[in-house]
């Protein structure tokens, strides 16, 4: 990021200060990870030392001197908080002109989930069953409100009433007379109580009921 917002500078209005403070940043971070590798590296090298020490075997040698970590020189100012001031700086060149997902992705400001197309979301969803109940468990749905369960017996026409849930899990009792049935289930997204996207892939389960209770 800090290698491209230069030259985007005029393209995305951003201000000099914002240059700056996004130079001090990487100057920062790389002088923090600099100094975590050569300290890491150091204690690799003493985890070895102890190692040799307490297990052996008796034919090596403790002759080695361990290494001593050698920092790089740090920059004038390191500054807190680099993740938030990209988060406040993604934020404002966002809201300006000359923004594109393709400038987003060159500074890194924006990744594949940032792309979210309501119109092609095909819920992506594990099922699994025990006696009387389904388990639902879905992945990449922050952008959703919640999905729509489709369920009915196979070889028939008719769906049930759907089912809608939110979240990444859910668990589904299901009481019948039949002990066992061959069921399909089927789900799909919902923004703003309305469907979007497409179905997800018709699940073709062997379900065992627990029976219906009676009075």
């Amino acid at each position: 990021m800090d290698e491209h917002l230069l030259a985007l500078q005029d393209d995305l209005g951003i201000s000099d200060d914002d240059l700056e403070l996004i130079q001090k940043h990487h100057l920062g971070c790389k002088y923090v990870f600099d100094c975590c590798e050569a300290a890491s590296t150091s204690a690799m090298e003493a985890n070895k030392f102890k190692q040799a020490q307490l297990n052996g075997p008796a034919s090596v040698s403790m002759e080695t001197h361990l290494h001593v970590p050698i920092y790089p020189t740090p920059p004038a100012e390191i500054l807190p908080d680099m993740k938030g001031a990209i988060r406040a700086l993604r934020g404002r060149l966002m809201k300006g002109g000359g923004w594109t997902d393709t400038i987003g992705k060159m500074l890194h400001l924006i990744g594949a989930e940032d792309l979210f197309n309501e119109d092609k979301y095909k819920p992506k969803v594990r099922i699994t069953t025990e006696a009387g109940k389904f388990f639902f468990s879905l992945k990449g749905i922050k952008h959703l409100q919640g999905h729509n369960i489709y369920l009915k017996v196979a070889g028939t026409t008719i769906w049930e009433r759907k089912i809608f849930f939110g979240g990444a899990k859910f668990t589904l009792e299901r009481h019948a007379e039949t002990e066992t049935e061959a069921l399909e289930v089927f789900l799909k997204g919902v923004i703003k109580n309305k469907e979007v996207g497409v179905e997800s892939d018709t699940h073709q389960l062997a379900f065992k009921n627990k029976p219906k209770a009676t009075e």
